[in-house]
């Protein structure tokens, strides 16, 4: 793999599985836990045959806006890598963009999840010195990209530290 990468980089496609279950998880779990919450009056009165359609609504609701939000998450999510360092840009209401240049690069960590084996992708953090802020995550990116950039990066902390 050619490394770097001036040009804003996409995450593989295969990637936008684990988006979507990451926020329906969150997100149907929330309106899961509001539909409960708002419908404990309802079935103490004994009125259930009017609850349990909104109750179900309620949930559909934000398991739809966790499969939307999941979709554009993986569709805004960017990475470049060019001499000068690493960039990430991410969000589609309010966009992001950090940039970390080289010489703060403190250590990186490379982490794999049991989902994320199985579809050949993995996490990137690249962490700095200072406060538990002071990092970037590249969210499941392709298991050998994320090799090939934690390499380059280690590669250039010991050229940098010499």
């Amino acid at each position: 793999m050619e490394l770097p990468r001036p040009e804003w980089t996409p995450l593989p496609a295969r990637a936008k599985a684990m988006f979507l279950f990451d926020n329906v998880l969150l997100y149907g779990g929330i309106a899961v836990a509001v539909a409960m919450a708002t419908g404990i009056p309802l079935v103490m009165a004994a009125d259930w045959n009017w609850y349990a359609p909104i109750a179900v609504g309620i949930a559909l609701a934000g398991i739809g806006f966790g499969m939307i939000r999941g979709l554009k998450s993986h569709r805004n999510f960017r990475w470049r890598l060019d001499d000068e360092g690493l960039g990430v840009r991410s969000g589609h209401l309010w966009e992001r963009e950090v940039r970390m240049p080289i010489q703060r690069v403190q250590h990186l960590n490379l982490m794999r999840g049991p989902w994320q084996r199985a579809r050949q992708l993995a996490n990137l953090t690249v962490y700095t010195a200072g406060t538990s802020h002071s990092s970037v995550k590249l969210r499941n990116m392709d298991s050998e990209t994320a090799e090939a950039i934690r390499a380059y990066l280690s590669a250039r902390i010991d050229w940098v530290d010499e």
